[in-house]
């Protein structure tokens, strides 16, 4: 089968919102600039270090004087990965934005792919979800079930992986979804209020690396709780959002 002609992405941001990574920014962060210096046109790179109180930020402060399109972004102090990310969302300046986590869980080349699905289809988002879960263990994925279908059930979403950290976005959507969340709920209310708002919203399944240090920074008791709690408290308003477009409930 011949291969796929090299895919050159015009204009791309890429948000890693980063807590407490010393071990492992540096790595990922070179990773990343090698990869998109082979596949992009025009880039920049966002770090928003949500107010690390580890050697994260020294590392960040001087890889930004020698990786190329490398920009950080601080909180003086942790505001949730929902507080980051939308930080990182309107300060991104590029005409396509691609979150992921710090922590190298799917490969970046991967990037490409995503926006190959993008142009091909004229969607406005790309959600991935992982394909192999079974490394995670099964109350992890038990939990990620429990939480997909209570979206499904109380907003009328329904997604593969609504939280999965690799999602490429046009820049239009962002300036159009108002997000409120602090904590890791904002990746469902992203694409529950971008599907009620009418964008177009496609999945696609991706390879999932787990931690090399087996240590999640959202699986813990607090992150999954309080994403229940704002999964309530953001009812109103999401349901607002709901009432002022009628929509297609369903992601493609």
């Amino acid at each position: 089968m011949p291969s796929q002609p090299i895919l050159k992405i015009d204009s791309l941001t890429v948000v890693l919102p980063v807590f407490n990574e010393e071990k492992i920014i540096e790595k990922s962060l070179r990773f990343l600039a090698d990869t998109l210096q082979s596949v992009c046109l025009d880039y920049e790179i966002l770090v928003v270090d949500d107010g690390s109180t580890d050697k994260t930020g020294t590392i960040l402060h001087d890889l930004s004087h020698t990786i190329h399109g490398l920009r950080v972004l601080r909180h003086s102090r942790n505001q949730g990965l929902g507080g980051a990310l939308q930080l990182g969302f309107r300060e991104a300046r590029k005409t396509l934005v691609f979150y992921t986590d710090s922590d190298m869980p799917f490969k970046y080349s991967d990037i490409s792919q995503a926006v190959r699905a993008m142009e091909s289809s004229g969607v406005d988002i790309i959600a991935g979800f992982r394909k192999n879960r079974a490394q995670e263990g099964v109350l992890r994925r038990m939990c990620s079930r429990a939480y997909n279908f209570s979206v499904a059930c109380i907003y009328g979403v329904r997604a593969h992986d609504i939280n999965c950290a690799f999602k490429l976005i046009r820049s239009d959507v962002l300036k159009t979804v108002v997000l409120k969340a602090r904590g890791s709920f904002i990746d469902a209310e992203f694409i529950i209020k971008a599907n009620y708002l009418g964008f177009k919203i496609q999945e696609l399944g991706v390879e999932y690396y787990p931690r090399e240090d087996d240590v999640s920074r959202l699986f813990r008791f607090y992150p999954i709780i309080n994403g229940f709690l704002e999964m309530a408290k953001l009812y109103t308003d999401i349901m607002r959002v709901k009432r002022s477009a009628v929509k297609d409930w369903s992601v493609a």
